[in-house]
């Protein structure tokens, strides 16, 4: 059974700062810290590509950091941060008896990072060394590709890390202003969550005195550019040529965005469609004919749109094979839409994943700082599964016949393959 204690929530009084505490599992033993700020590669201008992603990097430079890294790994600290689209998060996970340290380590890396211009020239070989890992990578040059099939030039369909040239001739001036423009605490979430202080008071307390800021700094001077679909363009396929084994594709489509009503039957019809062993996907695809190990789908909103993407990887004399049958699905549910023997069973399957998500420290933590960031609510787990249980037939088929008309898919496939090819392949998205 899923545990609902309850969760507190309050804003700063000094900052406003939003603040989460959300205790797990009785037994938990850890605590874990995760800043989340509303800010990400749309954020960035013109030839200033990766810069929101280089920062997060920096953050974890300087004397402050260096000494706060060290404290982190002699205590077993688990640590990471991502940058994505629209958000960059922060996660330290400790057991319990060290929360004040971590909390301090936390705030001086976001509110008083203290690295220097040459730290900056050290840790662009670094952020250089992982664009090159990941431009040797086929999967990530397939997202890569992909992204700009579906969103055209726009922000949102940019390399997250940014292009080269770009990152080459990023300065600390440059760091500094985009840490100034977003890091600010109107524009972030601090959520708490495992084995949290008992006494809510005392913690207020504590989170104002290490999450101190400037008033300058109390509001984001800017925000992401908005989405256009009419600068999508109409190319529908592309090929990028590469000696591999596999020919890896992404096949999908733009998708609700994370407040529209149809975001949860997309959701639904995502599971229906792929990941479980019984999904539609997986059973044509692998277990009929075995053409694939894996046949995923996903749907990803963002605040303004979304992308719906089914992903595989195959033979590549097979590749045709794999492309027809998924698109004889997506024209089924197009056309025919779902039964309700399937939207009984994935709901069902979708709830008791949250359930334990919930009983998750840092799913849990995830979960409850995006939606904060975004919704500007506590995320209440009850809330959730009764969106989900909301979901009908009827919501599930409109979701379907807005993203699954044959003129709104798009496809990128990475593989040895002719990159001119592309006729072959837009012949199989017609129905």
């Amino acid at each position: 059974m899923m545990r609902h204690i309850a969760w507190e929530t309050w804003k700063s009084v000094d900052s406003n700062l939003r603040i989460i505490m959300a205790p797990t599992k009785k037994d938990e033993e850890d605590v874990m810290l995760g800043m989340y700020i509303k800010t990400g590669s749309r954020c960035e201008e013109d030839n200033k590509s990766g810069l929101a992603h280089f920062l997060e990097h920096m953050l974890f430079r300087g004397y402050n950091a260096k000494f706060a890294l060290q404290t982190l790994d002699n205590m077993g600290a688990d640590y990471n941060a991502w940058t994505f689209e629209e958000t960059v998060s922060f996660l330290i996970q400790v057991e319990h008896a060290h929360f004040e340290t971590a909390l301090s380590i936390l705030s001086d890396m976001i509110v008083r990072p203290s690295f220097t211009p040459e730290e900056v020239e050290i840790e662009r070989g670094v952020v250089l060394q992982e664009m090159d890992m990941y431009l040797d990578n086929p999967t990530e040059m397939l997202l890569v590709d992909w992204q700009k099939l579906i969103f055209g030039e726009q922000p949102i369909g940019c390399n997250v890390v940014g292009d080269t040239e770009d990152v080459k001739n990023l300065t600390f001036t440059d760091l500094m202003e985009f840490w100034n423009r977003f890091y600010v605490p109107k524009n972030m979430v601090l959520v708490v969550s495992g084995n949290v202080p008992k006494n809510v008071e005392e913690t207020e307390e504590t989170v104002d005195e290490y999450f101190y800021f400037p008033d300058k700094r109390l509001k984001p001077k800017r925000v992401w550019v908005p989405f256009e679909k009419d600068l999508v363009g109409k190319k529908r396929v592309n090929i990028h040529s590469n000696r591999m084994r596999q020919a890896q594709f992404i096949l999908g489509t733009l998708a609700p965005s994370i407040k529209n009503d149809l975001t949860y039957p997309a959701h639904v019809l995502a599971r229906i469609l792929g990941t479980d062993f019984s999904s539609r996907l997986f059973m044509a695809v692998r277990e009929k004919e075995g053409l694939a190990y894996e046949v995923s789908v996903d749907h990803n909103p963002y605040s303004d749109t979304g992308c719906f993407t089914i992903k595989s990887g195959v033979n590549p004399k097979n590749i045709d094979r794999a492309i027809e049958l998924i698109a004889r699905e997506l024209k089924d549910v197009y056309v025919n839409g779902i039964s309700g023997k399937e939207l009984k069973k994935v709901k069902t399957s979708l709830v008791a994943q949250y359930r334990r998500d919930f009983d998750d420290i840092e799913t849990l933590t995830d979960l409850m700082g995006m939606h904060e960031l975004f919704f500007r609510e506590v995320m209440v787990p009850e809330k959730i599964i009764a969106e989900l249980d909301s979901v009908t037939i009827e919501d599930v088929n409109k979701v379907a016949k807005m993203m699954f008309a044959p003129e709104n898919l798009r496809l990128a496939i990475i593989g040895p393959l002719d990159e001119d090819d592309t006729e072959r392949f837009e012949k199989l998205l017609k129905y």
